[in-house]
Parts: C-alpha cells; sequence; structure tokens
C-alpha cells in the first residue's frame, strides 16, 4: 500500500494523461511506489516520503505517454511497460539504466488505455505475458511479450542503484502482435481475463458502460 501524510505534491512540468498513473511495489519493501508518465515523453517511479515525493527514477522518450504500467517480474517484484500515443513501447526492468529503455517496440498508434497479465509458459528459461492495448480509434490490439531469464540480473537488494551502470543487465523480451480487431467506437478502459485463452474485457464510453469480451486471433 501507499502511506501518504494529508497532502503530497509535486510538480512534474508536464500533463498526465487518466492511464498514465498506476503504483506498484518496486523495490520489495512492502510500500508501492507510484508510477507515472507525462504528455512531454517521460516516465518515471516516484517514492512517497514523510514531506515529499522523490522521483527515483526517470526515463526520457521525446513522444506523448499516455499509458503506465507495471508488468510482474520473476523475482516477484515488476518491471515497467509505457505505452506512447504515437505508437512506441517502452519496457524498462527494474534495473535499467536512467539514461534509455531497455526494450522499445511498435505497438497501435493512438492508445488510450492497456493491461498487461501473466501467461503460463512450459519453458522454465522465459517468462510469458499477455499485453492488450485500446485506441481512441476503436482498435483492440493483443500482443504476446516473452522475456528470456538468465542468472545476470541483480538481486532486489540493491535496487534504485546510484551508479546506473552497476546495473546494465537486462532479460531480451521479444513482442509479438497476436491479432486485432474493431470496435465502433474509441476504447477507455480495459482489462485482461486470466488463463488459459488469452482474452480481454472492454469497456466502451457509452451511457451505460459496455462490456464485451474480445478474443484477438
Amino acid at each position: 500500500h501507499i502511506r501518504l501524510p494529508s497532502y503530497l505534491s509535486l510538480d512534474l512540468k508536464g500533463k498526465v494523461m487518466p492511464n498514465a498513473l498506476c503504483y506498484a511495489d518496486m523495490d520489495g519493501d512492502g510500500s508501492d511506489e507510484i508510477l507515472v508518465g507525462t504528455m512531454d515523453g517521460r516516465f518515471m517511479i516516484l517514492k512517497p516520503e514523510q514531506s515529499h515525493l522523490r522521483i527515483v527514477r526517470e526515463w526520457a522518450t521525446f513522444r506523448t505517454v499516455s499509458v503506465v504500467l507495471a508488468i510482474s517480474n520473476h523475482q516477484g517484484l515488476a518491471d515497467i511497460l509505457a505505452l506512447s500515443v504515437e505508437g512506441r513501447g517502452y519496457k524498462v526492468e527494474t534495473f535499467a539504466p536512467n539514461e534509455r529503455p531497455f526494450l522499445s517496440f511498435d505497438c497501435e498508434y493512438g492508445v488510450t488505455c492497456a493491461a498487461v497479465s501473466g501467461l503460463k509458459s512450459t519453458d522454465q528459461n522465459y517468462s510469458m505475458h499477455q499485453l492488450v492495448v485500446g485506441t481512441q480509434s476503436g482498435v483492440i490490439a493483443l500482443y504476446t511479450l516473452k522475456t528470456t531469464l538468465n542468472a545476470n540480473r541483480p538481486m532486489a537488494s540493491n535496487f534504485f542503484p546510484h551508479n546506473a551502470s552497476s546495473a546494465s543487465s537486462h532479460h531480451p523480451t521479444d513482442v509479438q502482435l497476436v491479432g486485432r480487431v474493431v470496435h465502433a467506437a474509441g476504447i477507455t478502459s480495459l482489462s485482461c481475463l486470466p488463463d488459459p485463452e488469452p482474452a480481454a474485457q472492454v469497456c466502451q464510453p457509452t451511457n451505460q458502460t459496455e462490456q464485451t469480451q474480445t478474443r484477438a486471433r
């Protein structure tokens, strides 16, 4: 949980879109950090402290960040997914250097919302996730993220390192488009259904919230 005093604030010097804000325990201390992306192309980790919010890590994409998500990793912590309106996605591992995201990949243009969940993998050398994105034009696209695991990743005891060069290890991730469908209206929110079959619960902007189950094949 995030433990906050009655009021904390931080001037990010950039507007934040509705789905570019979430929280997760990034360092394993039992308290959640805040993940936020801005319309001026940055996404970052904020840590609540007694009297203020501290920017712990920050990355620049030079694109409009519209969605920020926490994605579970095999250490029981979280990595970061950031998606942009301009059709680029970024995956940053817990111990990625400050300068640049480790993985940049193509995604749908005009992303407004997204959801991610784990998939069962029969091979212990890989971890699998499904990523579902929705766009302002009504496109729903389903991706799989296949991450190669190895022994080079630093352990969680040295999270948020002061020397970024000490955290240069990473795991390659392969992003594949599984399929896409088009709805009649823009997508404002969605969520992933768990195994055994990848699917998405979709909410569209109607007078009465409409939920439909969509499988992208």
